[in-house]
């Protein structure tokens, strides 16, 4: 089998369990079993990792594919400082309240948590992030990525769990009015009522899926 890192050798060795990613030995004998029997991909040829980002000594994100007899499959590996199996759970209730991999508001499939590396593995998501739609495309794509990011919102709060911190709303609503007056002296686009296109047509082909810092327009999986 072979075994590519990508330039990351040091990144976190010093750090447990950050330096779990970097035993080859280890994380090649979990891929091997998960492959082949969990997800049916069947047993690893050739494994990749690359880091993605970076939270020093807090979380490291890495894109992991593997090779096997089926082709390459990619996913997304997160290393925490700590137990997080917590996020491997709601991941996994959310999907069963509506946020599967076949609906049309969605999130990153969890495909596994290795607790002793304290490694979740998720699905990889193909597609433009909202951010960079908004960044770089133009006023139509930005509307069509916010209303759908508030459809994919609003399903969140009629469906979802009730877990976790329960957020005060005149909190929230102070918030978002200094994002507000940030966002009109920047001067950017829909910084001025003026410059707010008319909502258009929802488009229901393309699914929207969140992660918990961003949103993803993907096609379907």
């Amino acid at each position: 089998m072979t075994y590519d890192f990508a330039g990351i050798k040091t990144v976190g060795s010093d750090i447990p369990p950050f330096s779990a990613i970097l035993d080859q030995d280890e994380l090649c004998r979990q891929l091997d079993g998960l492959s082949a029997s969990d997800w049916g991909w069947g047993a690893p040829r050739e494994i990749r990792v690359q880091l993605l980002k970076f939270h020093r000594g807090r979380r490291y994100v890495f894109e992991i594919c593997v090779e096997t007899e089926s082709g390459w499959h990619s996913l997304i590996g997160k290393i925490h400082d700590m137990d997080r199996s917590d996020v491997f759970g709601v991941m996994e209730a959310l999907r069963a309240t509506g946020f599967g991999l076949r609906t049309e508001f969605s999130i990153p499939q969890a495909l596994s948590y290795l607790p002793h590396s304290c490694l979740l593995l998720e699905e990889k998501i193909n597609g433009p992030s909202a951010r960079e739609i908004f960044l770089n495309g133009n006023r139509r794509e930005s509307t069509e990525a916010a209303v759908r990011c508030a459809l994919w919102l609003a399903r969140f709060h009629a469906v979802a769990p009730r877990r976790g911190k329960v957020a005060i709303l005149v909190e929230e609503l102070t918030q978002m009015q200094r994002w507000t007056r940030g966002l009109t002296r920047s001067r950017e686009p829909f910084a001025s009522p003026r410059q707010r296109p008319a909502l258009p047509s929802i488009v229901p082909a393309t699914a929207v899926i969140f992660r918990s810092t961003s949103c993803w327009m993907a096609s379907a999986r």
